[in-house]
């Protein structure tokens, strides 16, 4: 409900009055994976900021938030 919890902090997961609704989901969740081709596989090894398939990308992690909440990509 994002009227009465717009940012979604109140987790209804568990609630009873949304069972249904969870059900639903998780369902189209299974069918969209299988469309995709299947779960992946699990990840072997520590996850790290340069693990891949991403390491270039993933390397700006570390980069410094400026006071405003942004990272510069460039100099």
């Amino acid at each position: 409900d994002l009227k009465q919890d717009p940012d979604e902090l109140v987790n209804l997961a568990g609630h009873p009055k949304y069972q249904d609704t969870l059900k639903e989901m998780r369902e189209r969740t299974t069918t969209r994976v299988k469309e995709l081709g299947g779960p992946l596989d699990p990840l072997k090894g520590k996850f790290t900021d340069s693990t891949e398939p991403h390491p270039v990308a993933s390397a700006a992690v570390g980069a410094k938030v400026d006071p405003e909440g942004f990272v510069s990509v460039f100099d």
